[in-house]
């Protein structure tokens, strides 16, 4: 299995708190421009190769695609549709004796001004799936004590803005510090981890607590003037009146206007921009590039 992890390992955009009326004046929409390159070379010539990529944003709520490129080379698509959660799903397969392949998505989004609230969009699968622990989010003595202090507090929007607080005070953001293997117990025990982490643990806790929740894959504008390696990982969190609201964890902020959704899912395995199975001997080395553009609208 080829999996590809997708870390922010730009300095992290700090934010105290602010209440979420106060958000709403200083949130803005972008219109995104993406370009993102992800190459594979095998030591080997590959007998067989199969990926399956979820690397087309949707429109939806939160943003519109102006437009969207994806470009193979060393493969061909074998099919696209929509999985049951709502994500475009592309399946490619590799060329036969190929030593190298290479996906480059590229494209325009515009997003909207929505302070974290993506509304009351359901797709393909009723709450209670978001409901199910996974063996990335499950819950052991390291989860138990982090979500303690949280646990009674009876305001649900408050009780998850404490939680991502929480988790982001327990768990440091070291990158390197963890592998695409590692559970959320696991993360909490070292106290250390990256977006991918601080996501799976607050899917987590916030289902403990009795929270649909689930697991988003996307972009992040870290620099208006300037484009950043900037995938991202964050949550969505389900809160009666208002459905689902975007938790960026590691960044201490609603997911706002700067963020391009791609996928969700239960966990990083449903949710993830690349994963596949090739056929051959020998090790893969993987070079990603990535620039993230975003100006205000």
């Amino acid at each position: 299995m080829s999996d590809l992890r997708y870390r922010t390992d730009e300095a992290d955009v700090t934010d105290s708190g602010p209440t979420l009326d106060a958000r709403l004046a200083d949130t803005k929409g972008y219109r995104v421009e993406i370009d993102h390159r992800t190459s594979y070379q095998f030591d080997t010539e590959l007998e067989h190769g199969v990926q399956r990529l979820r690397l087309r944003p949707s429109s939806g709520p939160t943003q519109v695609v102006v437009k969207w490129d994806l470009t193979i080379e060393n493969g061909e698509i074998q099919a696209e549709y929509v999985d049951h959660l709502g994500n475009a799903i592309t399946l490619i397969g590799i060329d036969e004796n190929a030593s190298s392949v290479s996906v480059q998505a590229c494209g325009v989004v515009d997003t909207h001004q929505h302070i974290g609230i993506i509304g009351k969009e359901t797709v393909g699968v009723p709450l209670f799936y978001y409901t199910q622990s996974t063996d990335y989010t499950a819950v052991g003595p390291a989860l138990t004590r982090l979500v303690k202090p949280v646990a009674n507090t009876a305001d649900r929007l408050s009780q998850m803005h404490l939680l991502s607080e929480t988790i982001a005070n327990a768990v440091d953001y070291q990158v390197g510090s963890t592998s695409v293997a590692t559970t959320a117990e696991e993360a909490a025990n070292l106290g250390g981890g990256v977006c991918q982490d601080h996501a799976h643990i607050f899917v987590g806790l916030a289902r403990w607590l009795g929270v649909p929740a689930r697991y988003v894959s996307g972009y992040l504008v870290v620099d208006e003037e300037s484009g950043h390696p900037a995938s991202h990982a964050w949550a969505d969190a389900w809160i009666e009146d208002l459905g689902w609201v975007g938790f960026d964890i590691s960044n201490r902020v609603s997911a706002d206007g700067r963020y391009v959704r791609l996928a969700v899912g239960r966990d990083y395995r449903e949710a993830a921009p690349i994963s596949g199975i090739t056929y051959g001997t020998g090790n893969e080395h993987l070079d990603v590039s990535l620039d993230v553009y975003g100006h205000e609208q």
